[in-house]
């Protein structure tokens, strides 16, 4: 099945601390991946987040979909896997001090996982591929929120 791989890098005016406490908000992860509206989060005992129902938009097209937290490793990484009915991926999060901010590093990942995606994967792709770079910029914006 094909998949793709988009990475984006933006600073943020945070701590590590306070970007660690941003990203177990499920509002803070709208807008990843065309993500336009996140339900039902599901958190940790010890708080944390540990998923959230979603509908994202790509090319046009709704995915309702349910994502889950793969890697918890405070306050650098946080990877959720995103899954819907014609897609899989991840999305992974390390953020890093360097100086007076933070280096924020989002990496999407997607595979399809049916023929009928698979034929128009490239256009979705390349709508996917596009936005992210806008879409990471906003997303460092709510973690300095």
């Amino acid at each position: 099945m094909p998949s793709a791989r988009y990475s984006h890098v933006v600073h943020a005016d945070i701590s590590l601390e306070d970007a660690w406490a941003a990203l177990q908000r499920p509002e803070t992860w709208a807008s990843l991946a065309g993500v336009d509206e996140i339900t039902d989060p599901e958190f940790s005992d010890d708080g944390s987040l540990a998923g959230y129902a979603f509908v994202a938009t790509a090319a046009g097209q709704q995915y309702p979909g349910r994502a889950s937290t793969l890697v918890s490793d405070p306050p650098e990484q946080m990877a959720v896997s995103i899954d819907t009915s014609h897609l899989a991926g991840t999305i992974n999060t390390r953020l890093r001090d360097d100086a007076n901010s933070i280096v924020v590093e989002v990496t999407l990942e997607l595979t399809t996982k049916s023929a009928l995606t698979s034929m128009f994967f490239p256009v979705l792709s390349t709508a996917v591929g596009n936005g992210l770079p806008g879409q990471v910029e906003a997303f460092a914006q709510r973690l300095s929120s």
